[in-house]
């Protein structure tokens, strides 16, 4: 992906984000960035595409634990900080693939 289709991304990820907005008015009107923004745009889109990830596993376990004995608040909580902070930890990652794996890959 090139760094206009990246800045989009996470422009349109985080629309109130003034930084975000900055750089792209940079890149527009000078057709470039310096390497330490570069940097942290490959650095934050990383983060974008993971949080997309999470959230496909999130909504594919919803979908197949629906009318099951499985309580979702915690992958519902998940989904709430992920869409919210853009983050997760190795550690809920890790639980998110477990559950995953026990109750979609089956």
């Amino acid at each position: 992906m090139n760094t206009e289709q990246k800045l989009k991304a996470l422009t349109e990820a985080n629309p109130t984000n003034e930084f975000y907005k900055s750089l792209n008015d940079q890149f527009q009107s000078k057709g470039n960035l310096s390497e330490k923004q570069l940097e942290l745009l490959d650095k934050n889109y990383a983060l974008i595409e993971r949080k997309n990830e999470h959230i496909q596993l999130i909504e594919e376990i919803l979908e197949h634990t629906m009318n099951t004995k499985f309580d979702p608040t915690f992958v519902n909580n998940l989904k709430e900080n992920i869409t919210k902070y853009c983050k997760v930890s190795d550690k809920q990652s890790e639980s998110l693939n477990k559950i995953y794996n026990a109750w979609v890959k089956k």
